[in-house]
């Protein structure tokens, strides 16, 4: 902390250049997260860029950074609709006991996150994350259509694990081609949960 602070100090203004971004990105200071989410929400950071600026979050610990990531995950940041997206979604990703339940505004933007990322790995792990047990249905529709697929695995992983059995056995009841996905969805998970049901 002291390090970082006094770099701070010398470069001032200066810090957001090639070589400062580098030290914002090696630092574990705890205003480092305010720097990073700077740099992630800055218009000439590039959406090739954005990955490695997010990991460097994954070393970050305190309230600082939840805070960084809920104003990424939240807030409005340049750039287009897609850089946008992205953003969003690796913040939210990253942060640790959201009750989205108990701020609209944070559901909706959530909402509007998993509806843009909608048949991804991201969404199953979003749906996951939050519990989000209104997206259910949604996940067993993808397990079908991804049945031999890790997305359908995915998908029916998280309907186990968060005991949806019954959601399950109204895929295993539809018509027949929907009944055979379920079938096979569940078969290829290699899941204990699914020995009962199938």
């Amino acid at each position: 902390d002291a390090f970082f602070a006094a770099w701070l100090e010398k470069v001032g203004e200066r810090w957001n250049t090639p070589a400062g971004r580098d030290i914002v990105w090696r630092s574990r200071a705890a205003a480092t997260s305010d720097y990073l989410a700077r740099i992630v929400a800055d218009a000439s950071t590039s959406v090739a860029e954005l990955p490695r600026y997010f990991r460097a979050f994954d070393f970050q610990t305190g309230e600082g950074k939840q805070k960084a990531l809920v104003t990424l995950a939240f807030g409005t940041t340049s750039g287009d609709a897609s850089k946008q997206a992205l953003i969003a979604a690796e913040a939210i990703g990253r942060i640790e006991h959201l009750d989205v339940a108990q701020n609209p505004q944070y559901a909706t933007a959530l909402n509007r996150i998993l509806d843009r990322s909608r048949g991804s790995q991201a969404f199953i792990s979003l749906v996951e994350k939050f519990n989000l047990a209104d997206r259910y249905p949604e996940l067993l529709a993808l397990a079908q259509a991804n049945a031999d697929n890790q997305l359908g695995v995915e998908a029916v992983r998280v309907l186990l694990d968060r005991q949806q059995m019954d959601l399950i056995k109204t895929g295993l009841r539809a018509e027949p081609k929907l009944a055979i996905d379920t079938i096979r969805a569940l078969g290829n998970s290699g899941n204990g949960r699914a020995k009962q049901l199938l």
